[in-house]
């Protein structure tokens, strides 16, 4: 299990397993998913920057570190905190075809 923020990419651990697919969303900002689950890493900038924006989207599910939303009870606070970069149709099609 990932216990601190390193950037994921392909092989690298997650909360939820080996990473398969690592997509960067925006710079500090990635979708991962495994065989059985993922979610979003943000970089410790973003961090800063979502719980700025509201206290709210502090992460708050989950016994892993602080970097990692889960796709189910999290990633919502990701998709709120930073729409610039899922007002598209492409990026949030992209990342609602991850969610099926």
């Amino acid at each position: 299990m990932d216990t601190d923020c390193t950037e994921p990419r392909h092989g690298s651990d997650s909360p939820w397993g080996t990473v398969d697919l690592a997509t960067p969303i925006a710079e500090g900002i990635v979708f991962v998913s495994t065989p059985s689950h993922g979610g979003f890493w943000l970089s410790p900038a973003r961090l800063a920057e979502i719980v700025k924006i509201s206290p709210k989207n502090r992460k708050t599910f989950g016994e892993y570190a602080a970097c990692w939303y889960e796709e189910d009870c999290e990633a919502s606070k990701v998709v709120r905190g930073f729409p610039q970069f899922f007002g598209t149709p492409a990026v949030a099609g992209k990342y609602w075809e991850w969610r099926k």
